[in-house]
């Protein structure tokens, strides 16, 4: 089995956002609604893919 390589890794240094259902994009983290302990109600995301998000 091929295990994938990654030919551009800018992605790694790329600072987190964090996504509000404010922000254009309905936010409903899981974990927390369905009474789970230590879920996390904030959704953090890369720059790019909070990019790709707005362009959808």
């Amino acid at each position: 089995m091929k295990v994938p390589s990654w030919k551009n890794t800018d992605f790694i240094e790329s600072p987190f956002v964090e996504i509000t259902s404010g922000s254009g994009i309905d936010v409903a983290m899981q974990y927390p609604l369905l009474g789970m302990r230590h879920g996390e109600n904030r959704c953090f995301v890369r720059w790019e893919v909070y990019e790709k998000l707005l362009e959808a």
